[in-house]
């Protein structure tokens, strides 16, 4: 047991009854919880003795702690490693994923990489059995230095806050395959060869899998030829092979790589005697030879001769002899051979030496040993299989590019002996990042809210030191991670941002181009957009257009109508086209978008429909009939839109038009003619207008006009019957009619009723009439009547006579209706005016005539003298008394009627 049980914390669930708080478990009730059997059987558990219903959400804690009891008991399970195996090909994205149960969250276990080859991103999640556990992914670029290497994932659990814990470890190797890498070429036997001597040239090559193919060129000069495969090449040496450059090609499945060139350093030379000359006597006894090579000096021979080969160093060597009899001896003076020989050593030096910024300028110096000197420099360029002549003389400067770091040269030095070519240099060039790009693994479409990881990978040399993520959304950009790769959760709108990645080194700096991820997700924001925007004429056309984002695009579109709580399918396909209505207004409309992830329903919208004004109407208030006097406002009602921007009010009488006020509501006081008139209104906006229909005011007034008409009209004759009306206006119509007659300063009752008949008698033309006319509202009285009354004339009584000595002068009052004419008879003869007999007359009102006559008379003539009085109804005539001459003038005569 690793552990201490009483140190793991216990904490209570809903059922405690006490306060919430944390408890240690003894041992007991650890192993009560480790009895999965008898927890699963039995109703209810002991902690601290306390007994506490198990409930099925406490299942969750019975498995934290059966969890816990294994880890108290025996070592912690080992973290699951994936993939188990992992075989790549360098150059490959890898993450590893190593997950670890978490039986207590709060402390869950620390998980570490061996060796941490990049940055790990670790996150504390749960499982599908509601359990927790810890996972950490571990992404890197495969290297073939990574071929071979063990990575270990190690997970540490610690039981409190102290020195208890424990590990456990899962390990994997990997298994990288990569091309040919290392090639280079070994010479047995190492160092100078005699020439006709056997030579073997091995190739070596580090590659996974092991080099399959191995081939050798032969370089000599522009020339170069393919003299043999496998690892090793065998020849004999010859005089040319001093002067020719071998290299070898390694490859396996994954690719091929060349070694460097090597040169041969081939020995060959001419015999040469020395021989020493001396004056002695006796003769010389001794002759010593020295060979003297800077401050060293050797014994090389004895005898007067001195017979070898001259290497090539001999050049730079110088020999002398001392001669020795018995009584001394004596040193030459030195000579120094001339020798020849063609180049040798040759080699090139690069300045400045190191590696070298892209850009700047290199000079490629060429050095070999000769003698003579080396007459003619070459230089060429290897790339591939391909050798270029690039320059002569013994340097060549130019500046370098990042292509030359993968490109090799050598030079070539001849005299008259022959030629030799260097080894191949390759130069050392450094650039700022170059090629930079993101691959994104997995590769492909993405499901919403998955884990993707980012590579950055970019050519430099040396290598990309700082790697630095950048999100772009819009014009905003934020800085998201560091490292090779960034691995994290692709939410929706990661689809709609662009990521890039900068690479760095101590020369500079490089972005990535953008890439965008392709997620799929089921449609979201969709939405219904209207074209024309804006309102929209009745009538015309109008095309609805559902937008959504989604990936893959929106498959299908379908359109609804909503109309109150009715719905209806109206259509499919992105775009919706019809006619619009005024009721087009009135209803919503929305579209559904869906793909193989999901469907979503867009918001409502709704039509803004203009149209002219429609059922315009007049509304009267107060409603009903309207007593005269009083306000009333007509009010103009019209359905349009946009709304009605004039309204303009019309009053008809008859044939008669006038415009009578504008706005929505027309008030006025009312009066009696207002109810024959009719009124309207006019509803305009900038689509049209309107006309309402007429309204007529009901208006109520108390009688008005109240006049009485005689039937039969005009005159009347005496004892006919004749009927008054009594005609007056009035709303309501008069309820109540009242007759009147007045005589003089008398006036009665006559009668009621509309009508009033009775039998007209001679009185009846000097009495008058008038009615009273009466409704709810009041009453009013008709000016008054008088019948003309036609009857014959009547000759008053009153007539007579009077005499003087000269004249005799009468008179005589008739009355009639129609007014009477009179004439006069004097014994029986019509009387005409003249001198002798003089008639005047005087109107007595429209119905009397008084006439008198005056004449001239004899004396004691007494004359019959008469009045006639006639109309169109009759006539009468009375007859007068003229006095005889014995009576008293002026004494009325006698009447009598004829």
């Amino acid at each position: 047991m690793w552990g201490d049980a009483s140190q793991y914390p216990v904490t209570r669930g809903e059922h405690q009854t006490g306060p919430k708080e944390e408890e240690d478990v003894d041992m007991i009730e650890v192993e009560r919880f480790i009895l999965i059997g008898s927890l699963l059987q039995g109703s209810s558990i002991k902690v601290r003795g306390t007994s506490v219903p198990l409930l099925l959400r406490d299942m969750i804690e019975v498995v934290r702690f059966i969890l816990i009891g294994c880890l108290l008991q025996a070592s912690p399970p080992k973290p699951k490693l994936t993939p188990e195996k992992v075989e790549v090909t360098e150059g490959t994205s890898v993450s590893l994923s190593c997950s670890a149960a978490a039986p207590c969250p709060k402390l869950p276990p620390n998980l570490t990489w061996t060796p941490s080859l990049n940055d790990s991103v670790d996150q504390l999640q749960e499982n599908d059995d509601q359990t927790k556990s810890v996972s950490s992914v571990l992404t890197f670029t495969a290297s073939h230095l990574h071929h071979g290497q063990k990575i270990t994932c190690r997970a540490l659990y610690k039981l409190q806050q102290g020195d208890i814990q424990k590990t456990s470890n899962t390990s994997l190797t990997l298994r990288v395959l990569y091309p040919p890498k290392s090639t280079a070429v070994s010479i047995s036997p190492s160092g100078s060869v005699l020439e006709g001597s056997s030579v073997t040239l091995t190739c070596s090559s580090n590659g996974n899998p092991p080099v399959q193919h191995y081939t050798w060129y032969k370089v000599n000069g522009r020339e170069m030829n393919t003299v043999g495969t496998g690892q090793d090449l065998t020849f004999n040496v010859t005089e040319s092979s001093g002067s020719e450059q071998y290299y070898c090609e390694a490859q396996n499945e994954h690719g091929k790589e060349n070694s460097t060139t090597v040169q041969l350093e081939v020995d060959y030379g001419s015999s040469v005697t020395l021989t020493c000359s001396s004056n002695a006597n006796p003769p010389v006894q001794h002759y010593t030879w020295y060979k003297v090579n800077g401050r060293e000096m050797n014994t090389v021979g004895t005898g007067q001769n001195l017979t070898f080969n001259v290497p090539e160093s001999s050049g730079s060597e110088q020999y002398y002899c001392e001669a020795q009899n018995q009584h001394g001896k004596e040193n030459s003076p030195t000579v120094q051979l001339e020798v020849d020989y063609p180049p040798k050593n040759t080699s090139a030096f690069v300045s400045p030496s190191g590696s070298v910024l892209e850009g700047s300028s290199v000079t490629l110096t060429c050095s070999s040993n000769a003698n003579p000197p080396v007459q003619n420099y070459t230089w060429y360029k290897v790339n591939g299989r391909e050798i270029k002549t690039v320059g002569t003389g013994q340097h060549l400067t130019f500046n370098v590019t990042e292509s030359s770091g993968s490109e090799q040269c050598y030079c070539e030095a001849q005299n008259e002996h022959g030629k030799e070519n260097s080894p191949t240099v390759q130069l050392e060039v450094d650039y700022p990042p170059k090629n930079t790009s993101v691959f994104v693994s997995p590769s492909g479409s993405l499901l919403d809210g998955s884990s993707v990881t980012l590579t950055c990978s970019s050519n430099a040399n040396p290598p990309v030191q700082h790697y630095t993520w950048y999100k772009v959304n819009g014009r905003e950009m934020n800085t998201v991670g560091t490292g090779q790769n960034l691995t994290f959760n692709v939410p929706e709108s990661s689809g709609s941002e662009q990521y890039y990645c900068e690479a760095q080194n101590q020369h500079g700096k490089e972005n990535s181009p953008t890439v965008q991820l392709e997620v799929d997700y089921p449609p979201k924001n969709t939405s219904a957009f209207v074209s024309p925007s804006g309102s929209v004429l009745e009538g015309s056309s109008v095309t609805l257009t559902c937008s959504s984002n989604a990936n893959p695009p929106v498959q299908n579109y379908t359109w609804y109508k909503v109309n109150g709580r009715e719905i209806k399918t109206v259509g499919t396909g992105q775009h919706l086209t019809f006619n619009v209505t005024e009721s087009s207004g009135s209803e919503q409309c929305y579209c559904e978008a869906q793909n193989e992830h999901g469907k979503e329903n867009s918001p409502t919208v709704q039509l803004e429909v203009d149209y002219p004004p429609k059922n315009t109407s007049v509304f009267v208030s107060p409603s009903g009939s309207v007593l005269e006097g009083i306000s009333v406002t007509l009010t103009c009602s019209s359905k349009a839109n946009p709304p009605v921007q004039n309204y303009t009010w019309y009053k008809v009488n008859g044939r008669e038009m006038n415009t009578v006020g504008t706005g929505q509501d027309l008030t006025f006081n009312v009066t009696e003619s207002s109810g024959s008139e009719q009124y309207y209104c006019e509803a305009q906006n900038q689509h049209g207008k309107k006309n309402s229909p007429t309204v007529q005011l009901q208006v109520d007034y108390p009688p008005k006009n109240t006049s009485v008409s005689v039937s039969p009209s005009g005159s009347v004759l005496e004892g006919s019957s004749v009927t008054l009306t009594c005609s007056s206006k009035a709303n309501p119509p008069v309820q109540n009619y009242t007759w009147y007659k007045v005589n003089g300063r008398e006036m009665n009752t006559v009668g009621t009723g509309q009508d009033l008949t009775f039998n007209v008698t001679e009185s009846s033309g000097s009495e008058q009439y008038y009615c009273e006319a009466q409704n709810q509202h009041g009453k009013k009285n008709s000016p008054t009547v008088q019948l003309e009354v036609d009857y014959m004339p009547q000759i008053s009584d009153s007539g007579s006579c009077s005499r003087t000595a000269a004249e005799i002068s009468c008179s005589c009052e008739s009355r009639g209706n129609p007014s009477p004419s009179m004439e006069w008879r004097v014994s029986g003869l019509r009387v005409t005016n003249s001198t002798d007999r003089v008639i005047s007359e005087e109107q007595l009102g429209n119905t009397g005539l008084r006439s008198s006559l005056t004449m001239r008379h004899s004396q004691g003539d007494t004359p019959t003298v008469r009045c006639l009085s006639t109309n169109t109804v009759g006539s009468s005539r009375l007859t007068l008394h003229v006095p005889s001459p014995q009576q008293h003038p002026g004494k009325r005569a006698h009447i009598s009627r004829l």
